[in-house]
């Protein structure tokens, strides 16, 4: 009989797993435009599917200075 998985047992899925319940990883590069993050961030995520989480992985500053025209790197999984 197989165990049932715990709080201290994580589950871990495989690419398999994750294609069969329609999950897709994204990766993208947003430039931040004036406005609240949070809308553009879910904007653009909502073209690959329903964001189910998301990070901000890096940032590389604008050049000019202040947060316009950053560029962000989000990683997310989607439903499709």
């Amino acid at each position: 009989m197989e165990s049932q998985p715990t709080d201290s047992q994580p589950i871990e899925l495989q690419p398999t797993d994750l294609q069969s319940l329609d999950l897709q990883p994204v990766e993208l590069e947003l430039r931040r435009q004036p406005g609240p993050l949070l809308a553009q961030i879910q904007a653009a995520l909502a073209a690959h599917g329903r964001p189910l989480r998301w990070a901000i992985t890096a940032v590389e500053p604008n050049p000019a200075g202040g947060a316009t025209g950053s560029l962000l790197r989000i990683e997310a999984v989607v439903r499709r």
